[in-house]
């Protein structure tokens, strides 16, 4: 709310500002289209993607850009994103950010309000499906699975020959929900992200932490980290990029302390039903013998849960990808694509360990507009579970189905306008 405040405050301000000539000519706007469709050969019903049907839901949204000035320095901005399927079951349209900016120099940018979290190559534009090369973004953009943040921040950009330097601070707090009860709250979010950009490419590297309160699974006050750095070149008519991303659980040594006092909990009470499962073959009408075997099993099955849920907290893994262009013409853009997705526990919340492959093609029927195809396979580690947003995140996938192995047929349509 106090983000549309802002932003409502800012137009207000932009429209009865003395020094505008007239808000037609001061306001901007522009906009993005994507109608997307997949088919999976899986129904295993713990992914959205792995449905035996076309889903459009899930890659098909539409978006708005609104830009005014306020004075010769200061403007306000927003984005406005409407999807079929954003993960919550909501379809309205919502701020992807709103905030006010203030140039006080050229090279120096503050920003108040709702912004976008500049963690990876493409964050700043990763639902304008026009902006980039494959049919969808690599799973890695869910690896931090919030986009933007309430608060502030500050950059600096500038030219040094050919060489150009983007540099962020960023501090805040938002709220994301997840869906299926799952209400997460990320507190004192924090980070920075370097870019230098050239002819030869880009190479950026970013970094964001902040303190995570997951009230489904009784998270409070748990701080996760995210590291991520990213390569963009072209030669001739070949492109490469390359990303790689890392988070880590703040905790991961204090739930390793705690996950040794549950299991040693549970391998001494297994030692006593050992005992007493012994003492009942010899005596099986001893109901006393009988009372304590039930109690202890009940002991045990309490500890289940606990062990689990610390399993589970610990959220580390890593996550890259490469992917090759090849400009056949100004329209026809074939490329190859490979994901590695590895969590160092199995029990990760967030998401499973997997490898992603696929080939496709970008074809411009129009300079702002484009159609992709995309073939693809994903395999998936069976011991994992099946992530934060599923219902029953608990489920091991390797329950579903011995065959983890999908594949896909990705298309769609997109234009900026």
């Amino acid at each position: 709310m106090r983000t549309y405040l802002i932003f409502c405050l800012a137009v207000w301000s932009f429209l009865g500002s003395n020094t505008i000539v007239s808000a037609s000519e001061s306001l901007r706007w522009s906009g993005f289209m994507t109608i997307g469709a997949r088919y999976s050969d899986k129904d295993k019903g713990f992914r959205p993607e792995d449905q035996d049907d076309i889903n459009w839901r899930e890659d098909s949204k539409i978006g708005l850009n609104l830009s005014g000035d306020v004075s010769q320095n200061t403007y306000a901005a927003a984005q406005f994103v409407a999807s079929l399927d954003d993960g919550d079951g909501r379809t309205f349209p919502k701020a992807d950010w709103a905030f006010l900016g203030w140039d006080p120099v050229p090279e120096v940018s503050l920003r108040f309000g709702r912004i976008k979290l500049p963690i990876f190559l493409h964050s700043e534009y990763q639902d304008v499906g026009h902006a980039f090369t494959t049919a969808t973004l690599p799973y890695l953009y869910n690896a931090y699975p919030l986009k933007s943040v309430d608060g502030f921040s500050i950059g600096y950009s500038n030219f040094f020959g050919s060489l150009g330097l983007v540099f962020d601070l960023y501090a805040g707090t938002i709220s994301k929900d997840f869906g299926g009860g799952t209400m997460a709250y990320a507190k004192k979010q924090r980070g920075t992200r370097l870019a230098l950009k050239s002819d030869y490419g880009t190479l950026q590297l970013a970094y964001t932490t902040s303190n995570w309160d997951l009230e489904r699974f009784q998270w409070e006050q748990r701080p996760r980290s995210q590291y991520a750095a990213a390569i963009e070149t072209k030669i001739s008519d070949f492109g490469l990029t390359l990303e790689y991303t890392a988070g880590k659980d703040g905790k991961k040594d204090e739930t390793k302390k705690t996950l040794e006092g549950l299991r040693t909990q549970e391998a001494a009470l297994n030692q006593q039903i050992a005992q007493i499962s012994s003492q009942l073959a010899t005596d099986p009408s001893n109901t006393a013998l009988q009372e304590q075997l039930a109690s202890l099993g009940k002991a045990v099955g309490a500890l289940q849960f606990p062990i689990l849920l610390n399993e589970a907290y610990i959220t580390e893994s890593d996550q890259y990808y490469a992917l090759l262009t090849y400009n056949v013409s100004e329209t026809v853009v074939p490329y190859l694509f490979y994901e590695v997705l590895e969590n160092s526990s199995k029990y990760s919340l967030f998401d499973v360990s997997k490898t992603f492959a696929a080939i496709g093609v970008k074809y411009f029927f129009q300079p702002t507009a484009s159609f992709k195809f995309e073939v693809s396979e994903i395999k998936r580690d069976g011991d994992d579970y099946t992530g934060i947003t599923d219902p029953n995140p608990f489920t091991r996938l390797g329950d579903l189905g011995e065959d983890l192995t999908s594949h896909q047929v990705k298309t769609s349509v997109n234009v900026i306008f």
